[in-house]
């Protein structure tokens, strides 16, 4: 998306200034917030800088609903690459943010419930480490 390009123009702030528009604007369309989201979901600064804690919500939206206890947590790698950018940018904003902690708390009420099937990925270590940081600070702190 050239539009995102555009917000690593360091020294050209009135064209950034324009692009965060432009995608603050875009993203009042019905799919728009989560076109954003799984676009910049591996670009958590640009998250932050353009949309703030608040992003958390799309950013949950992404991942599959928790299935019946029984069933086996199928994903395809493809999937999975994509499902671990949005893990990693929603622990980010949890580890690292106080107001998404209350955000996911209040808001999106069963975040721990999306986030914990993503542990059982033996070769995800990273991933692992991240969504057990995020739901212990979500436990620690409500």
């Amino acid at each position: 998306m050239r539009l995102i390009a555009l917000l690593d123009k360091k020294n050209e702030e009135q064209l950034r200034q324009i692009a965060k528009e432009t995608l603050t604007n875009t993203a009042e369309l019905p799919k728009g917030i989560l076109t954003i989201a799984k676009r910049l979901s591996s670009d958590v600064p640009f998250l932050k800088e353009v949309f703030g804690p608040r992003i958390i919500i799309p950013l949950c939206k992404l991942l599959p609903k928790s299935r019946k206890k029984d069933a086996k947590p199928w994903i395809s790698t493809e999937e999975l690459k994509e499902f671990k950018q949005n893990c990693m940018a929603i622990c980010h904003f949890i580890i690292n943010d106080e107001k998404v902690v209350t955000i996911a708390v209040e808001e999106i009420v069963k975040v721990t419930e999306l986030l914990a099937p993503f542990i059982i990925f033996r070769k995800e270590k990273q991933l692992q480490e991240a969504i057990i940081s995020a739901i212990y600070k979500i436990c620690s702190n409500h």
